[in-house]
Formats: structure tokens, C-alpha cells, sequence
């Protein structure tokens, strides 16, 4: 993650990118994982620290 926020900055894409590489082809899927870390991030951000830790260690359960 760290090499791909020095190619495109604290950013959105940086995430995609981690995930999906930097090729224009894969642009599309990029945006995708972005997305769907977004969302999951704005879930987290709602939620209170006990919440977060439950689905923390469910998530780390499976």
C-alpha cells in the first residue's frame, strides 16, 4: 500500500491499486476494491469501539 500511495498519493485509487495493480486495463477493478473498502471503512467509522472489536475478532474466527 505504502509503494502505491507514493505513485498516486493518499488517495482511493492508491487502495484499488494495492489490490488490483496499476495497469489502465484493470482500471474498472481498481475502482471496485476501492469501493468496497469505502464502504466497509464508513461501516466501521459508525460503529461504536465495542461493535468493532465483535466483528473484528468474528471476522478473525473465520
Amino acid at each position: 500500500l505504502s509503494d502505491m500511495m507514493k505513485i498516486y498519493g493518499y488517495s482511493w485509487e492508491a487502495v484499488g491499486a494495492y489490490n488490483a495493480g496499476t495497469s489502465p486495463k484493470r482500471s474498472d477493478i481498481r475502482k471496485r476494491y476501492a469501493k468496497k473498502i469505502w464502504e466497509n471503512y464508513r461501516k466501521l467509522k459508525g460503529m461504536s469501539a465495542e461493535e468493532k472489536n465483535k466483528r473484528l475478532s468474528i471476522a478473525s474466527n473465520k
